[in-house]
């Protein structure tokens, strides 16, 4: 072929791309678009930006319906605050003289988009205690050393009177530089210190915010949970976010970072806190179980009470919902009980409003 014909073969080719295989391919993506908006109930995300203190956070003022499952399996509402945070309330500095504020930290267990945003243990608990008043500080995809830094945030601008701490599996690991989300707090092992990495900006921010717009991504994404279930996909998405470990990290490395770790904690609050240590029930990671022990040891240790959801949970599978791990209604109802019996015995309610707490 002579290259005056490969030139011309070339201009037919883009001119046939540029006005009929793109247009075509622009409509079908807009009749898809209005397809899903219409016919799908795509869930609602929340919009995110990065600060640089703690990370990615929510924006303020945002409500929502948080929908998972081809049928809607989870539908439920979130209402984020004025901090940036699901909650049913705002949350201010001042606090009044007879309140006692009670600050609930960890990831997507304590943000709980999987019900209605006055529906998590905390608010359930607030709800049935006159007096108490609860702060959640939950983010998905945060890590023990982030929990950490929400404690300092906690305490530095709302001043809680006691803390609790919900750990799960994938909080360990994370928390070190490599081997979890960039734009979270990390640590890593310096000599026989453990040296802070500030969070990063992810890279593909800007992007996932605009394609986060479209109702059939977020249908693709959230409702039918296309990202997890798809590894390619799931680098992809995680491109300059989540980091690939390169090797296990050493048993005997993990147990001084949990040491360090709750003696931090234990700082911090001046021993006003509680541990929640998840089910290790159905979990993929077999290191949760030795997690799980290194962690009441050190918790002992400090005088921290742990509240194990292992004993607590009876049938673990009534308390999650089927096709996501996080916990069901029944789930938050149960460790609301639990949590209520606790804060009630730190913080005895006067004789003559003890009938309030019942």
């Amino acid at each position: 072929m002579s290259l005056k014909a490969t030139l011309t073969f070339i201009g037919r080719t883009t001119l046939l791309f540029v006005f009929v295989t793109l247009p075509v391919l622009l409509l079908l993506a807009l009749l898809l678009e209005i397809f899903a908006r219409l016919a799908l109930h795509p869930s609602d995300i929340p919009q995110v930006y990065f600060d640089n203190g703690l990370g990615i956070m929510y924006e303020s003022g945002q409500k929502g319906t948080y929908v998972k499952g081809g049928v809607k399996e989870i539908n439920a509402k979130y209402s984020i605050n004025n901090s940036g945070w699901n909650s049913p309330h705002d949350y201010k500095e001042e606090k009044n003289i007879d309140t006692k504020r009670v600050a609930v930290i960890g990831d997507s267990f304590i943000e709980a988009f999987q019900v209605d945003f006055d529906k998590s243990f905390p608010y359930l608990v607030e709800n049935k205690l006159k007096g108490a008043e609860f702060y959640t500080f939950g983010h998905s995809g945060s890590s023990l050393a982030q929990y950490i830094q929400y404690l300092k945030y906690a305490k530095g601008n709302f001043n809680p009177d006691f803390f609790v701490i919900n750990l799960v599996d994938n909080d360990f690991e994370e928390s070190f530089w490599g081997y979890g989300r960039v734009d979270n707090w990390s640590v890593i092992r310096e000599g026989n210190v453990f040296k802070w990495i500030l969070p990063q900006k992810p890279k593909n921010l800007a992007v996932k915010r605009i394609l986060g717009r479209f109702a059939l991504v977020r249908y693709l994404t959230i409702n039918l949970d296309f990202i997890n279930s798809n590894s390619i996909v799931r680098k992809l998405f995680y491109l300059g976010v989540r980091n690939s470990p390169p090797e296990p990290i050493p048993d005997i490395q993990m147990e001084e970072f949990i040491g360090y770790a709750i003696a931090e904690i234990n700082k911090i609050t001046e021993g006003r806190v509680i541990l929640i240590l998840n089910s290790a029930s159905g979990y993929q990671n077999p290191k949760f179980f030795i997690y799980r022990g290194i962690v009441k040891t050190h918790a002992s240790a400090n005088n921290i009470e742990v509240l194990d959801l292992e004993e607590v949970f009876e049938n673990r599978d009534e308390v999650v919902w089927p096709n996501d791990y996080h916990w069901n209604r029944l789930g938050h109802e149960i460790i609301a009980q639990e949590i209520q019996k606790i804060v009630q015995k730190v913080f005895p309610p006067e004789p003559s409003s003890a009938a309030e707490y019942r």
